[in-house]
C-alpha cells in the first residue's frame, strides 16, 4: 500500500515525517512524497524535499496531510482545496497532523486530526 505525503510550503517537519518514521516500519507501505505540481518544496525549517506531481499518485492507500504555516493561506484557496478534495476522494485512509485537519475539514471531508494546536484557531 502507498503512503501518500502530500506536502506544501511551509509544512511543518515533524508533522510529515513523525507519521513517515513509524509508517515507514510496515514493509508492505511504499512511502512517495507529493505535492500539487511537483518538484521541491520547502518546510517551515527549510527542509527540501523532492515531490511527484500529485497526477502520479495512485488511487487507494494512505494519505497524509501534515500541518503547518502553509496551511494558512491553502485553507482559504478554493484551487487547492479541490485539489486536495480529489486526493481525499481516492484515499483508501486520511491521516492529518495539527492544522492539515483544517485542510481536510475545508475540502468538505472529515478530519480527526492526530495533534490540535488550538492556539492557532483563536
Amino acid at each position: 500500500m502507498d503512503v501518500n505525503v502530500l506536502l506544501f510550503d511551509d509544512f511543518e517537519t515533524l508533522d510529515a515525517f513523525g507519521p513517515v518514521e513509524v509508517l515507514g516500519k510496515v514493509e508492505e507501505y511504499r512511502l512517495r512524497y507529493f505535492s500539487e505540481h511537483g518538484g521541491t518544496v520547502a518546510s517551515a525549517q527549510k527542509t527540501v524535499i523532492v515531490t511527484e506531481p500529485a497526477t502520479e499518485a495512485d488511487g487507494g492507500g494512505i494519505l497524509v496531510v501534515p500541518g503547518g504555516r502553509g496551511t494558512r493561506r491553502l485553507a482559504v484557496f478554493p484551487p487547492f482545496l479541490h485539489f486536495l478534495r480529489g486526493m481525499a476522494d481516492d484515499a483508501e485512509y486520511c491521516l492529518s497532523v495539527c492544522t492539515g485537519a483544517a485542510l481536510l475539514a475545508g475540502c468538505g471531508g472529515e478530519a480527526i486530526s492526530a495533534g490540535d494546536a488550538k492556539s492557532v484557531y483563536a
